[in-house]
């Protein structure tokens, strides 16, 4: 028995040094079979608990969020954005205004051609790396258009570039 079983580690945990020994082989031209099998090798314990809220719990987490979570919340919920569309770690990269070709905004105000609303995601924002779209529905719409106008009225000069999510001037992450 491993050392990693005994210390609690998952299956799934311990396969991957299986994995990553064999590609470190491999990269020397050695094909190594490892004869080893792992208990729950295909497991994953961190997630099995999981379960997609029910619509008063959405509901519920919606009414306490900043408007700019419940903006994040109704783009993964109702678009089903993936979170690295949303913008990368570093707050670098991510939606623009311009991805919402249906949305203008005109002296601070936020009106949209038809709602549902298209929502663009360029492919280096895309997990299979190729362009695609979905929709935003009305209250996902809604919400966008409640923080695109906070942050206008609080000085933000929203232009087709301007990232969805903005950073405050230090680089950290706003919640306006």
């Amino acid at each position: 028995m491993s050392e990693e079983w005994r210390e609690g580690k998952a299956g799934s945990y311990i396969a991957r040094y299986k994995k990553v020994l064999r590609s470190w082989l491999g990269f020397y031209g050695i094909d190594f079979k490892f004869g080893v099998n792992i208990a729950y090798e295909n497991r994953a314990p961190r997630v099995e608990g999981e379960r997609i809220p029910e619509k008063n719990e959405l509901a519920k987490i919606l009414r306490s969020g900043s408007l700019r979570a419940k903006l994040a919340i109704s783009l993964l919920t109702f678009s089903g954005l993936r979170p690295e569309t949303l913008g990368n770690a570093e707050g670098t990269d991510g939606l623009r205004i311009s991805y919402f070709p249906e949305m203008r905004v005109n002296n601070g105000k936020v009106e949209f051609e038809k709602i549902p609303t298209l929502v663009n995601v360029r492919y280096t924002l895309s997990k299979a790396k190729h362009t695609y779209f979905s929709f935003l529905g009305q209250e996902g719409a809604m919400y966008l258009k409640e923080y695109l106008e906070s942050r206008v009225k609080y000085g933000d000069e929203l232009k087709p570039n301007t990232p969805l999510f903005k950073l405050d001037p230090q680089g950290r992450i706003s919640h306006e």
